[in-house]
């Protein structure tokens, strides 16, 4: 009868807290099927155009752990009540954009409000008791997997029937929805209250500003000067931060935390998965290009068939609840993701089905590692628990960015040296390597840290 519980008032306000975590992360990815229109439109390089997804994911990123901050500071259900208002108001103006510059900078706002929605969704679940803990981090992980599924696709048949606007306009209702059922359901702010060090907020915004100029001077192919002296601008920056944060009573970013055991593997397993999950999505599709037959159709149903895998490992980790602690879940998740990758490596799928067989073990091996990740990542910081959801999302956002990077590096030189005949290997081998060495570190965790 667990199901009917979604009929009440707490089922609502957990459906917000799902349609959030899937609106953001389908917005990752449903404006990259339109780069090309948009830059037609607005008459600029696919470069610029790019800059819409960009600077999505850098607000995303950057705003992640002061969104769970704000939430522990006013309450996590209010401040997603705010994330959600957010998003819709910047998916207005995005529709109504007239420049490229103002797209950019809606996307920019919409990763604020995505920021606000997948920190403090995270937070509402680390109150939950242990065993609805673990069910809703079975939800939130399928959620977050569906996104990626239907993003492409939604965006085609958008871009096709009502033009680029519509990209946005459908997250309109989405947004007036979780708005508002997360702020009827918002209660007072919590009795501690963390105090507001403007030095500190200084220094945050000097860093992101910096970053921010970095991102857009390598996206935009600046001069060698401007992308160093940038370069070395926002790594002091970073430093001076991070001095700072260390010594703080009530720190934006818990630097201390993080230098635990516990806490450390959980945000580098989150780090790990994400990175191999941007090496997969992006790789995935230029490789089975290659093929002569191959179209884009066909590319996308077989790219989606590891986030459908993420999806059933999801529910395959939640009916183990009972045989398996977190940190078991995790070593499994880790060495079913490690086989997939590994067969990409050195036995290459000679056809689609057996590529697309070996994209569901890879997916279902992620949803069993993504729900232990989530339930452990809710112990990190039981007193701030939107600032821990805030730095799983982190860390596994900035290993998304960094793996996709590193795939199209290395595919963009094979391409021009050899075919992509050793891309391949070197692609899904620097994944396998990754997991290899998460699953050499879960040796040395203790697990009664693990426990439900």
């Amino acid at each position: 009868m667990r199901e009917m519980q979604y009929l009440g008032p707490a089922g609502r306000q957990e459906f917000a807290v799902y349609s959030g975590l899937f609106l953001s992360t389908l917005d990752t990815g449903i404006v990259t099927v339109a780069l090309q229109p948009i830059s037609m439109v607005f008459d600029t390089t696919l470069a610029i155009a790019g800059l819409t997804v960009s600077f999505y994911l850098f607000a995303l990123i950057a705003l992640l752990i002061p969104g769970g901050w704000i939430g522990d500071r006013f309450g996590s259900q209010r401040t997603l009540s705010v994330g959600f208002a957010i998003f819709g108001i910047a998916s207005i103006f995005c529709s109504a954009s007239n420049s490229i510059a103002y797209l950019i900078a809606g996307r920019a706002l919409q990763g604020v409000g995505g920021a606000l929605i997948q920190s403090n969704a995270l937070g509402y679940i680390s109150k939950q008791a242990p065993e609805r803990k673990l069910h809703m981090s079975t939800l939130v992980t399928a959620a977050i997997s569906i996104g990626p599924i239907v993003g492409p696709s939604v965006g085609a048949i958008l871009i096709e029937f009502g033009g680029w606007p519509w990209l946005f306009i459908i997250n309109v209702p989405i947004c007036i929805f979780g708005f508002g059922i997360a702020w009827h359901a918002s209660a007072a702010p919590p009795r501690t209250r963390i105090g507001l060090d403007f030095k500190e907020m200084l220094f945050f915004g000097l860093l992101t500003g910096l970053a921010a100029w970095l991102l857009y001077a390598l996206n935009t192919e600046g001069s060698g000067f401007l992308i160093s002296l940038s370069l070395v601008a926002t790594i002091a920056a970073a430093i001076v931060f991070v001095r700072y944060e260390r010594h703080h009573p009530f720190p934006l970013i818990p630097i201390t935390t993080l230098a635990r055991r516990t806490p450390a593997f959980v945000a580098t397993g989150a780090f790990v998965f994400g990175c191999t999950a941007g090496i997969f999505f992006a790789a995935a599709p230029v490789l089975l290009l290659r093929g002569e037959d191959d179209n884009l159709t066909i590319v996308g149903l077989i790219t989606s068939v590891a986030p459908a895998g993420l999806f059933l490992g999801a529910y395959v980790r939640r009916e183990l609840s009972r045989t398996l602690t977190d940190l078991s879940a995790m070593q499994i998740g880790s060495l079913t993701m490690l086989a997939a990758l590994s067969i990409f490596a050195f036995l290459p799928p000679s056809s689609r089905t057996t590529f697309a067989l070996i994209a569901a073990l890879y997916g279902v091996g992620g949803g069993i590692f993504q729900v232990s990740n989530i339930n452990s990542a809710c112990r990190i910081s039981p007193d701030r628990p939107s600032t821990a959801g805030a730095i799983l999302r982190l860390f596994q956002n900035v290993g998304i960015a960094l793996g996709a990077t590193f795939a199209l590096y290395v595919l963009e030189h094979g391409s021009a040296s050899d075919g992509l005949g050793y891309s391949t290997p070197l692609i899904w081998g620097a994944a396998s390597l990754m997991l290899a060495s998460l699953l050499a570190i879960s040796a040395f965790q203790r697990r009664a840290q693990y426990e439900t």
